[in-house]
């Protein structure tokens, strides 16, 4: 069974004793963050020229490289996805870290150092480019790399490591909370009380903007919050749009529920 462990105030070139770690470069080959630069300033100039002659690494996909004067077997290069400047970059970054599961099989590495990917220059919230790599390590790694059995998540920041053990307590299946919009509507139509479901069905469509302060904020602070199945179901990048999905359907539903209400 894989292991996930946590390296805390740790980049991924310095986890010696795992046969691979991801860097990441950019469109020319060259190392594009502080974690990845120590991990070819140790490589030496053959990872380097080895990373330079690949042709440009498409996002989304992952390239394998010896490690060279590295303690790691291997490194796996990668282009991280720019938050706003790529087209449906949460997407892209998912199947950039299943790429890299992919090549673990491939390869039959056992032992893998990770960063977190997307945060600093790439402007990925903290916790979304968190919640996606926890997200593909608990959900996909058994699948895509059965081989694969010990990961250690390396987390530069404190801040890191509270959003890390958030989203690898939400992947338990002790959190019951809602992971679909359908769900979310139940959840509430179930926990608000019956005058304020009759508050919000009296509201008019173009006030529902109304609620941002308090069924909203409720919303985003308890079912969103580390709920990266949910903020994904809504469709949307933030959390004040992905919290406005979920009162807009709540409210849809609540207009077939009039009779009922006031009875």
């Amino acid at each position: 069974m894989m292991k996930i462990e946590k390296k805390c105030l740790a980049y991924a070139s310095t986890q010696s004793m795992v046969e691979a770690i991801v860097c990441s470069v950019d469109l020319n080959g060259n190392p594009d963050t502080p974690d990845s630069r120590e991990s070819f300033k140790v490589g030496g100039k053959e990872l380097e020229v080895f990373s330079h002659g690949r042709s440009s690494i498409s996002f989304g996909h992952a390239v394998i490289a010896p490690g060279f004067n590295l303690q790691n077997k291997w490194v796996i290069l990668v282009r991280s996805p720019h938050y706003t400047h790529e087209a449906e970059s949460e997407v892209v970054l998912r199947r950039t870290w299943q790429s890299i599961l992919r090549l673990c099989a491939e390869t039959q590495i056992q032992s893998l150092a990770v960063p977190v990917i997307g945060v600093g220059l790439f402007e990925f919230p903290r916790e979304t480019a968190v919640n996606i790599l926890v997200e593909v390590l608990t959900q996909d790694a058994l699948e895509l790399a059965p081989d694969l059995e010990l990961i250690h998540a390396c987390l530069p920041l404190s801040h890191f490591e509270l959003d890390f053990d958030a989203a690898m307590k939400l992947s338990e299946p002790a959190d019951q909370r809602p992971r679909t919009v359908e769900a979310a509507v139940e959840c509430l139509m179930k926990e608000m009380s019956k005058s304020a479901l009759k508050d919000l069905t009296a509201l008019p469509e173009d006030q529902l903007h109304q609620t941002h302060y308090g069924l909203a904020a409720g919303i985003r602070n308890d079912m969103l919050h580390q709920n990266p199945a949910l903020y994904k179901a809504t469709g949307c990048r933030h959390r004040d749009d992905a919290s406005s999905v979920i009162v807009r359907a709540l409210w849809t539903h609540l207009q077939n529920k009039t009779e009922t209400l006031l009875s």
